[in-house]
């Protein structure tokens, strides 16, 4: 009688021993799914961060070709100003 006591007390450990692991396998199926999620959405944000990175690149490149031609015009007027300035001060004088 002891000993099918015995064996009733291990099987039933034998039991929960074998729930408990599946517990903790479908616990690490799920944390390798999250892991997968987060490893694609990590890959997402990295191109998107590239193309960030392409485009303030573009606007800066064109808010320098924006400020050159800017300077370049202002030079223009400026030396526009300066003639026209020396054509009254020759016809006045």
């Amino acid at each position: 009688m002891e000993n099918e006591k015995f064996q009733e007390l291990l099987l039933e450990q034998f039991d929960k021993l074998s729930q408990e692991i599946q517990e903790v396998r479908t616990s690490q199926q799920r944390t390798e799914e999250r892991v997968s999620s987060l490893d694609s959405k990590v890959d997402e944000l990295g191109v998107l961060m590239e193309k960030v990175d392409n485009n303030v690149k573009a606007v800066a490149e064109g808010l320098s070709a924006h400020r050159e031609q800017s300077e370049r015009q202002f030079d223009e007027q400026k030396e526009f100003i300066k003639r026209e300035n020396e054509l009254i001060k020759s016809v006045i004088a």
